[in-house]
Parts: C-alpha cells; sequence; structure tokens
C-alpha cells in the first residue's frame, strides 16, 4: 500500500467519521432544543390547560406567552415546503394570547358554575390547540434542515467509500 494511497483512505475515513459526528450533533442538538422547548413552554400550556383555577391557568399561561415573545415566536410559518395552517404560529400565538387575556378579564366575582363553565372553555380552547411542528428550531428551520442533509448524506457516501476501500486492501493483501 503507498503512502499516498494511505492518507487517501485515511481522509476519506476522517471525513466519514466528521460527517457522522455532525449527524449524531444534529440529532443530540434536536432533542435537547425539543426538551427546552417542552419544559420552558409546552409544559406551561399544558398546565394552564387542566388548571381547575382562573389564577393558576393565567400564571401558566403568562409564563408560557412570556417564553414565546422572549424567542420571538408570535408569528410565521414553521414549514419549509408545505404551508399548512398547523404550522403556523401566528395562529397559534394568537390563540394563547387572546385565551390569556380572556383569563385576565373574566370577572372574578362569577358563580362557581360560570367560573367552571370558562374553564372548560378555557380547557377545550388549548387542548384543541396543537403546537406548529419543528417550533422548537424556529425561525433556523431551513439550517437545520441543510445541516441534517449534509451531514446524513455526506456520512453515508464517505462510509460507503471507506468500506469499499478498506475491503479493497483487505483482499489485495
Amino acid at each position: 500500500m503507498t503512502r499516498v494511497f494511505k492518507v487517501f483512505l485515511f481522509t476519506i475515513v476522517a471525513l466519514a467519521v466528521i460527517f457522522t459526528l455532525s449527524s449524531i450533533t444534529w440529532l443530540g442538538v434536536r432533542i435537547y432544543k425539543d426538551y427546552r422547548f417542552s419544559v420552558d413552554c409546552k409544559a406551561h400550556i399544558k398546565r394552564a390547560a387542566v388548571a381547575s383555577d382562573i389564577d393558576v391557568a393565567q400564571e401558566e399561561l403568562d409564563k408560557a406567552i412570556d417564553y414565546i415573545e422572549k424567542n420571538n415566536l408570535t408569528e410565521g410559518i414553521v414549514s419549509i415546503f408545505l404551508k399548512r395552517p398547523k404550522n403556523d404560529i401566528g395562529y397559534w400565538y394568537n390563540t394563547l394570547n387572546n385565551t390569556y387575556k380572556q383569563l385576565v378579564e373574566f370577572p372574578r366575582d362569577a358563580t362557581i358554575l360560570e367560573k367552571s363553565n370558562f374553564m372548560m372553555r378555557v380547557n377545550e380552547t388549548i387542548e384543541g390547540l396543537s403546537t406548529p411542528e419543528g417550533i422548537e428550531i424556529y425561525p433556523h428551520n431551513v439550517l437545520y434542515l441543510w445541516w441534517a442533509i449534509i451531514s446524513i448524506i455526506g456520512a453515508v457516501i464517505f462510509i460507503i467509500i471507506s468500506v469499499i476501500e478498506i475491503e479493497d486492501c483487505i483482499y489485495t493483501f
């Protein structure tokens, strides 16, 4: 095996490792971002939806809306190719914000029945509202798409080339 071939083989294997590590890093970052969004926002929305007390629901929705506004998740579409209504961030945010305003404006001296009916409506509104898919990486969705495509395709190509070249080396000896 010549020195040039050894350098070539080392380079191919190194590129396979680099692209594989990039793919693993992409996956790790996506999992981390999803976890952070779930803890910092989605959990508060869920707690607001199941709260039986108006003040608790208001407090939890306030935390979620604060996170949404701090992270500029108030408008846009998370879809890259197919612009579907379920991925409309503006609609999602406005519905949550309007529900919060209703919680703030609801008279605290209302009867128990009125409060119960109101909280059921709030619950139905929030539970029926789906979180746009991919919002945890918005507005960098295109960047993450290209990162995934380049990393995965690069890893597959260089792993295949590495295996072929290593097999050729083994069979030539």
